[in-house]
């Protein structure tokens, strides 16, 4: 299909360009430019074509010569890191995050030369959009980051000093405006449903909880939390049909879906997807007053190219990835089942439910390498959930939107309240019960997975590229390529689930955890720290937990907690009993999480763990092999077992000699610069195992041993 569309073609040679003028240094782009310049001169295609292909050519060395230019420009005029800069400045944005609260500031006036940029700042208190601040700042140059993180940000900053003051200014006005609609919300609306619906309309997701965020990206539908392009289009052609209906005039109507796109974009925030989205509905209502044709894949390449030029940066934004992949896809389909007129393809069967599956598989389908490079895990229920919510999500936002100027002279009417609670909850509902399937997600991690991302790509050339009679057996041929690889996943999945293991971790940030599956059960033990657990269970493909065992129910052991049920579904969580019926107990209950207690010791799925005065030792048997964890003072088991790991807490206190069992095969030591307590400990196995920072046992028939790498 590329080669019908020259436009397009050129277009992906310029994003193209700027991606790797930035990521590489300037002899990469100047060697890829040759390799495809000889490659135009050794391909014998029709004389068209190799024209179109030596411009796209020359347009990817031009876009790699300017993406070089913008970084080494960013780099010379970089910003001091020890020096302290004043200026004022509007939030745009304001949320919180794992680093602390996040608020996106436009520089509005600076005497360091800041005027016009944009940069992340950290607070202790989370402000809100649409304030004016005076800031005393220290900042850091911003890193480009594969995943996202600062995209087109030129700093990050950790406030010193900040003062609210009044700005006035239209995009002051602008922020004001999205504020009062999310106060009309928050006060109209049903308090569980009020950040959600925030969300969507207005882009705002400060009120979205660490539950609702991790139920919707466990199951796929984290979009849906963000204004996407399926949002910008429901309300943009929503409001083209009521147009059409009452002034009955085509061009009139799109000029004013025009101008009402771009105020909509300027509104929520001119993100990268919401720009692409926009760039695209001005285009097809453009079309519809010029009386000309539209070709949306070239105007799609299109709009990625402009605003990579106007922002490199954004090369790096997963949003406008995610973004650019879902429409490629949607618009491939739906291009190829519109070709297909004969046998059940003219079907209204096909056309009312075929349809809108395959388009929903070829959206995930076609974002799926995106999501393997970018994210710790993949969920693999997300077409199905998908479309499953998509019926929802146009009467959600027509709802709620048509309920904002309802509530303006009848404040919290019920009936309306009571409807979009109801849609709330259904989509909820959907959500929680695709995330609670053991199956829901895999990790993302494993090296057998990311093969996926070649199918995955060869589709999508297929697509683009071969003649209409061969695409749909070539998309077919991926597909079922695809399945396969997901198959053998789901096997390697259920395999985990048997192999027996027990996982000790304990890194240089003293953060601790216990993962222990014994084929029956899998259970984690959360000992202590900040760092994330999930992606080590995540790599050995487990996405479910029997039990989540807490042995403080600290602040940072809650929000460990919250990110590992992000994308980790938990059956019972068991706290110690002096936290019972306290806040914390009504928050974890809050998850869907059975919430159980335990006193001095816990004895449940094989396992066995004590405290005595906070500190915790842990005993597991499985197939006739017992192993003991030592992790602090005053603690521990007199009787024999197969196998000791002693912690390195417990050598810092010098665990007492009495309290270490006499007789056991292997140990399984930290390693550490005191040797006199070690040395003694050595003396008592046949067999000794220094770790660092984790060990990985499991038990086989032949004993217990350890997994090496």
């Amino acid at each position: 299909m590329l080669r019908y569309r020259p436009a397009a073609l050129v277009c992906l040679a310029v994003s193209a360009g700027i991606a790797v003028g930035l990521y590489f240094d300037f002899w990469v782009p100047i060697v890829l430019m040759s390799l495809a310049w000889s490659l135009t001169m050794l391909i014998r295609p029709a004389r068209r074509f190799r024209i179109i292909l030596i411009t796209a050519t020359f347009f990817f060395g031009a876009a790699s010569l300017y993406g070089t230019v913008y970084q080494n420009f960013l780099v010379s005029s970089g910003i001091d890191t020890e020096k302290v800069y004043f200026f004022t400045g509007v939030i745009t944005e304001a949320r919180a995050t794992e680093n602390g609260n996040r608020a996106t500031v436009d520089i509005l006036e600076s005497e360091d030369g800041l005027d016009g940029k944009t940069l992340y700042i950290y607070t202790n208190e989370l402000p809100e959009a649409g304030d004016g601040v005076y800031v005393e700042a220290t900042l850091k140059e911003a890193s480009l980051s594969s995943k996202g993180n600062g995209v087109d940000y030129n700093a990050f900053g950790s406030i010193c000093k900040s003062d609210k003051i009044q700005i006035k200014g239209f995009k002051y006005e602008l922020l004001a405006m999205r504020k009062h609609i999310s106060d009309a919300i928050y006060n109209n609306f049903g308090e569980e449903s009020a950040g959600f619906y925030n969300a969507i309309i207005t882009g705002d997701r400060s009120g979205i909880d660490d539950n609702l965020n991790g139920s919707f990206s466990r199951s796929g539908l984290s979009h849906i939390l963000a204004i996407s392009g399926q949002h910008f289009s429901i309300l943009v052609y929503s409001i083209y049909s009521i147009l059409m209906l009452t002034v009955q005039r085509k061009k009139l109507s799109s000029g004013i879906c025009i101008v009402l796109a771009v105020f909509y974009t300027l509104l929520v925030g001119a993100t990268p997807p919401i720009l692409r989205a926009c760039i695209m509905c001005c285009a097809v209502f453009a079309a519809n007053i010029a009386g000309i044709y539209f070709d949306s894949i070239s105007v799609l390449c299109a709009a990625l190219a402009g605003i990579l030029l106007f922002s490199p940066y954004a090369a790096a934004s997963v949003g406008l990835q995610l973004s650019f992949l879902a429409t490629l896809g949607i618009l491939t389909l739906s291009e190829i089942t519109r070709r297909r007129r004969r046998g059940f393809l003219r079907s209204k069967l096909f056309t009312l439910i075929v349809t809108p599956t395959l388009i929903t598989f070829a959206a995930n389908l076609f974002c799926l390498p995106v999501l393997l490079c970018s994210f710790d895990y993949v969920s693999i229920i997300a077409p199905l959930s998908n479309l499953a919510v998509n019926i929802l999500i146009g009467p959600s936002l027509a709802v709620s939107v048509l309920s904002l100027p309802i509530f303006a002279f009848y404040p919290n009417l019920s009936e309306l309240v009571t409807v979009n609670d109801f849609i709330f909850k259904a989509i909820k509902s959907i959500s929680d019960f695709a995330a609670s399937l053991s199956f829901a997600t895999f990790s993302a991690s494993l090296p057998y997975i990311k093969l996926i991302i070649v199918p995955a790509a060869a589709a999508i050339v297929c697509a683009l590229s071969l003649k209409r009679k061969y695409i749909l057996k070539a998309a077919s041929l991926c597909l079922l390529v695809i399945f396969l690889i997901v198959g053998s996943c789901v096997l390697g999945y259920n395999n985990a689930l048997k192999a027996n293991s027990f996982i000790y971790v304990n890194d240089s940030g003293d953060s601790s955890f216990v993962f222990y599956n014994n084929g029956s059960y899998t259970v984690l033990v959360d000992g202590h720290g900040t760092e994330k657990c999930s992606g080590v269970i995540l790599d050995r493909c487990v996405t479910h937990l029997d039990a989540y065992i807490m042995t403080d129910c600290t602040r940072s052991a809650e929000e460990r907690f919250y990110q590992t049920n992000c994308y980790i579904s938990v059956d019972a969580v068991y706290i110690p009993k002096r936290y019972a019926g306290g806040s914390f107990e009504t928050r974890i209950a809050k998850t869907g999480c059975d919430v159980l207690y335990y006193d001095k010791s816990l004895s449940e799925f094989g396992l066995v763990l004590k405290e005595s005065n906070g500190h915790y030792s842990l005993r597991v048997v499985n197939n006739d092999i017992s192993l003991c964890l030592l992790g602090g003072n005053k603690t521990g088991f007199s009787t024999p077992c197969n196998g000791l790991i002693v912690t390195k807490k417990c050598i810092e206190r010098e665990l007492a000699k009495p309290l270490v069992p006499t007789n056991y095969d292997s140990l399984y030591i930290h390693k550490t610069e005191d040797t006199y307590f070690t040395e003694t400990l050595k003396k008592k196995a046949d067999t000794v195992t220094e770790y660092k920072n984790s060990i990985e046992l499991r038990f086989g028939k032949d004993g217990l041993w350890e997994v090496k790498g």
